[in-house]
């Protein structure tokens, strides 16, 4: 035996054209309910089904979230709101959307892709659900930009190879969009790097965090830099810029890339560069 049930707003015209006459339009708080009783014997090639259709009231319902589904690619933030670069994909009698409903309590379900009529999916103001996620993003705390300089102690030497390098990962957050009443996966990473070393020379821009110096270790493939002249209290710091990407919590829908990236400042910390003098010692 299998129970189905399937439910969807009275305002939304049903893809068949069935759509159960209960007065609905004049109540946008009420909902179809169907329930399919299948009878699915062993063996049987004729399942016998019984449907019933009710009206559910619910208060304070909250209008779906609608979102379409392109033909080469996801769906984008466009400059009217939110829809496909390209074009939509086509059904019989209307274009294909996936559903997100939303409860009166606040939660949210991810349906799977159904056929929706044009002129339904057309009502009421879209919402650009990719600028809420950029949004979201640009408040995620993101973690401060941390420098380690070697030699260690704060001071470094004239024409030596000054060693910079940062500690910065890959990591994955869920933030709820209000305005959709849904929860999304961001996965950010750091992008770029770029490294100031306060002595006037221009700030060298990385897509890597560099690392510390090791014994055996090629200086050649690190993040360097020379000073020519001795200084004082010279200010080093590096800024990072993180990137991200995002999709429904708990879906596996393809990745999308947030537009804009973040990035966070470091705090300078100050060093001194010195210079060496040979020294003669008898032995």
């Amino acid at each position: 035996m299998l129970f189905t049930l399937f439910m969807w707003p009275a305002s939304m015209s049903s893809a068949s054209g069935d759509e159960p006459e209960v007065g609905a339009e004049e109540n946008d708080d009420v909902f179809y309910t169907e329930f399919t009783e299948t009878d699915e014997a062993s063996n049987s090639e004729n399942p016998t089904e019984q449907s019933q259709v009710v009206t559910t009231s619910v208060s304070e319902t909250v209008p779906p979230t609608l979102i379409p589904q392109c033909e080469h690619g996801g769906a984008v933030g466009l400059d009217n709101g939110f829809g496909c670069t390209g074009k939509q994909l086509e059904c019989e009698g209307g274009l294909v959307f996936t559903v997100i409903t939303h409860a009166a309590d606040g939660t949210s379900t991810t349906d799977t892709y159904e056929c929706i009529k044009e002129e339904e999916a057309t009502k009421g103001k879209p919402i650009d659900i990719p600028a809420e996620v950029a949004k979201a993003f640009r408040k995620v705390g993101l973690p401060t930009s941390s420098l380690v300089v070697q030699p260690p102690g704060g001071r470094t030497l004239v024409n030596l190879d000054t060693i910079f390098s940062s500690q910065a990962e890959r990591f994955t957050t869920d933030v709820a969009l209000d305005p959709v009443k849904i929860t999304v996966s961001l996965e950010i990473w750091p992008q770029s790097f770029k490294w100031h070393f306060g002595d006037g020379s221009t700030p060298r821009l990385t897509d890597w965090p560099g690392k510390p110096w090791t014994e055996g270790a090629d200086v050649s493939t690190l993040i360097t830099h020379t000073y020519s002249k001795v200084g004082e209290k010279i200010p080093v710091s590096v800024d990072t810029t993180w990137a991200a990407r995002w999709r429904v919590k708990g879906t596996d829908n393809p990745w999308q890339d947030v537009a804009g990236t973040v990035t966070i400042e470091g705090t300078p910390q100050q060093i001194s560069v010195l210079e060496a003098k040979p020294l003669l010692v008898k032995r």
